[in-house]
């Protein structure tokens, strides 16, 4: 199991910083990981689904449902180069035959990042827009906006998730040290 492994690590790593390294490539490998995977690909695809159906209906903000399929389309780019890139790593011990991938990978999250940015000032910048007529200019399809709200929400939460972790992480380390 999972937390078998973790113990294990502490018992076979030299220092905390070696564990840390050892925890996370543990949970990075994982069932939760795959998961986790398996649900942003979902989501990915959801994204671009709902940002076709509905490319013209949000006048309030043509770039919502644009937000939602380029997002989706290049979030699952990202993930099958990365994915080619651990599998390139795992079956070379030279790194530099991966440099190619790292490049692709880097510069296609620094899109994602301002792709994100973007999407906020879209999503926020119109919240709560007008659900019932179609004819009104500030007029935006219910599924589409709640979809796009709720991702970038999530988003959000899941990056606050993860800075607490690390968070705590740091300040058991700390205190291990001590």
């Amino acid at each position: 199991s999972v937390i078998a492994r973790i113990r294990d690590a502490k018992t076979e790593t030299a220092d905390t910083k070696e564990y840390v390294g050892a925890v996370s490539a543990i949970l990075c490998g994982s069932l939760i990981a795959l998961i986790l995977l398996l649900l942003f690909a979902a989501l990915q695809i959801a994204g671009i689904v709902i940002g076709a159906l509905h490319l013209n209906d949000c006048p309030v903000q043509k770039f919502i449902p644009i937000f939602l399929v380029a997002g989706g389309s290049v979030g699952m780019v990202n993930a099958i180069l990365s994915g080619c890139k651990r599998l390139q790593e795992s079956r070379d011990d030279d790194s530099s035959s991966s440099t190619g991938l790292t490049c692709c990978t880097s510069i296609i999250q620094c899109f994602l990042i301002g792709w994100f940015i973007a999407g906020c000032v879209w999503v926020y910048g119109n919240y709560l827009p007008n659900f019932d007529d179609r004819t009104d200019p500030k007029y935006c399809d219910k599924t589409l906006y709640y979809f796009a709200f709720s991702t970038l929400t999530a988003s959000f939460a899941v990056g606050g998730f993860f800075i607490i972790c690390g968070c705590c992480l740091a300040i058991c380390v700390a205190c291990m040290e001590a």
